[in-house]
């Protein structure tokens, strides 16, 4: 009884790290977009700049969360998780390229 619970728990937590995935990977796709396609000063553009860095803080603080679980789930967990996952992980690598190169 107590390893249904556990499998329970741990597909609940998996099936809201995914949910939350796909939407902070959303708003990361969708600022880009806003600030690519928005004129020069605008508040479209403004806009997207501003969701686009509080979602850069956002994603990391996911990556590290969701990578505690996906170490210790990751054969419990969902096809549809480990592909969030990695599609997000891309986005803080590039986050964090970006990081570095603007440093040197």
């Amino acid at each position: 009884m107590l390893h249904r619970m556990s499998d329970s728990r741990s597909q609940t937590i998996g099936n809201v790290l995914r949910t939350s995935g796909v939407v902070l990977f959303l708003f990361m796709v969708a600022s880009w977009l806003a600030t690519f396609t928005g004129h020069y000063h605008t508040l479209q553009r403004e806009a997207g700049i501003t969701v686009g860095n509080l979602d850069a803080w956002l994603e990391i603080a996911w990556i590290c969360i969701a990578g505690m679980f996906a170490i210790t789930h990751w054969r419990s967990a969902s096809g549809f998780f480990r592909v969030v996952f990695i599609l997000n992980s891309g986005i803080v690598a590039m986050l964090l390229f970006e990081l570095f190169s603007a440093a040197f």
